[in-house]
């Protein structure tokens, strides 16, 4: 897979498949055609891979399809940023990430929970793009290029710290901002 990793992300998501070591998840905006994907190293004792990477995100998933931006030139660019805002354990079976579109200015919440197998199966994606109250106004394509996930709220929200950079009064403006969000 080394590539498909034009530009990458990687996160700790906790142990996935039950050996009591850390997985790592991995942004790949050159997988799928350029579509993007986030793929899912399972990892052994030493830190060293156990076997091939899977898909933790794949855009072929038909629950993030009709969030893509599949009938235009450009891909979507899955993965070139990524936060892990609830990483598995033994006691937690599913994972969180927030993931961004390089090319169009969206981020996607992805649940994907153990599936038995080692791997990981999605349960839901959220996407939050422009036309969302999180992001109105925003100009930049590349929201969430860095994100940081920075706190829990008593209502059990993550806060993640979600950078915007080129986001000024004119495309070429090297103004930028942070969004901080509540995500749940």
């Amino acid at each position: 897979y080394t590539t498909l990793f034009r530009s990458a992300s990687i996160q700790a998501i906790g142990d996935i498949d039950g050996d009591g070591n850390q997985e790592l998840v991995v942004g790949a905006t050159g997988a799928r055609n350029d579509t993007g994907a986030v793929f899912l190293y399972r990892l052994d004792s030493k830190g060293a891979p156990k076997g091939a990477a899977t898909y933790f995100l794949d855009p072929s998933d038909p629950k993030i399809i009709p969030t893509l931006s599949i009938y235009t030139a450009q891909p979507d660019w899955i993965g070139n940023g990524l936060a892990v805002i609830q990483a598995c354990s033994n006691t937690q079976s599913c994972a969180i990430i927030v993931t961004n579109s390089f090319a169009f200015g969206k981020l996607w919440v992805v649940e994907s929970c153990k599936d038995g197998t080692g791997g990981a199966k999605v349960r839901r994606v959220n996407m939050i793009d422009s036309s969302s109250p999180a992001l109105t106004g925003s100009k930049s394509a590349a929201i969430g290029n860095a994100m940081a996930v920075l706190d829990t709220l008593p209502s059990r929200e993550r806060v993640v710290a979600v950078g915007v950079p080129l986001d000024g009064p004119t495309t070429t403006s090297y103004t930028g901002r942070v969004l901080l969000l509540a995500v749940d």
